[in-house]
């Protein structure tokens, strides 16, 4: 997103320079291209302030110009024919330096290695807290950046005699990737947790997995227990049913029994002189 934006204020302020400079373009070897991005070597204190006094009474004159030429609306076919006048060159912002942006490391302030191989929510919503903070933190640092990177394209385009017109574009590009690395070296860290997490509800899914099994075997185990239960259950109720059988026909013989005695009895009263052999 930051080196499309980057991008995206190059070719508007190319635009303007085309039509300030008359389109013209000016090639540079490798050696000029260096001594370029390494930054002029500084002149003396004395030379360098009556410079710099001098370069900036001719930026004021030449600012009240080309605010006065700005205010007239003019066509792109005019502009073209005027005369290349240089712009103003804007004050550096505050911080300003000549050189690569150092890379940030991002992997000592992680804090991923701190976590099991199970998070608890609490530890995620604290990474993803932590990741949050980081962001804006790249966020914040790349504000001064585009803003050196826009000080450094208006000056370059005002003025072509500018050690910072080769410094420019090397200088937006090396900020741009260093921003780039710091935002995939998050990323790839965001991922690596994100694995380290899936990873780890993984184990979960498969202790739980286990566990489920040994309850399913258990199951089982009960099951089969119910089973022959059921079949003790069923033998001692059939052998109950034939003791009941049995008990009946024993309470028909005592019927019996007790109908043949009450007979005898009946025929002793009625005899009184008979003997049970005669009956």
């Amino acid at each position: 997103m930051l080196a499309v934006s980057l991008q995206e204020e190059e070719e508007e302020d190319d635009e303007q320079g085309k039509e300030t400079d008359d389109d013209e373009t000016t090639t540079y070897s490798e050696p000029e291209l260096v001594r370029a991005y390494r930054g002029p070597t500084p002149a003396p204190i004395s030379s360098r302030t009556r410079s710099q006094s001098r370069s900036r009474s001719a930026s004021e004159s030449r600012a009240r110009s080309v605010s006065a030429t700005r205010q007239q609306p003019t066509s792109r076919s005019h502009s073209r024919s005027r005369t290349n006048t240089p712009r103003s060159p804007t004050p550096a912002p505050s911080g300003f330096r000549r050189g690569r942006m150092p890379n940030v490391d991002v992997r000592a302030s992680t804090p991923e290695r701190q976590f099991l191989s199970t998070p608890t929510k609490t530890q995620e919503e604290t990474y993803g807290r932590q990741l949050t903070a980081q962001m804006r933190q790249l966020t914040a640092e790349s504000i001064p950046i585009r803003q050196q990177a826009s000080y450094l394209r208006r000056n370059s385009s005002s003025n072509t005699n500018s050690p910072d017109r080769e410094l420019s574009s090397d200088y937006v590009r090396a900020t741009a990737d260093d921003l780039t690395m710091a935002r995939l070296s998050l990323h790839e860290h965001a991922l690596g947790y994100a694995s380290q997490t899936i990873s780890g509800m993984h184990q979960v899914i498969q202790n739980q997995v286990g566990r489920i099994s040994d309850h399913d075997q258990r199951l089982d185990q009960h099951t089969r227990d119910i089973v022959g239960v059921d079949r003790d259950v069923r033998s001692q109720k059939d052998r109950l049913d034939r003791a009941e059988t049995e008990s009946a026909g024993l309470r028909e013989d005592v019927d019996n029994h007790a109908l043949r005695i009450q007979l005898l009895e009946d025929l002793g009263r009625r005899g009184q002189g008979r003997t049970v052999r005669d009956v």
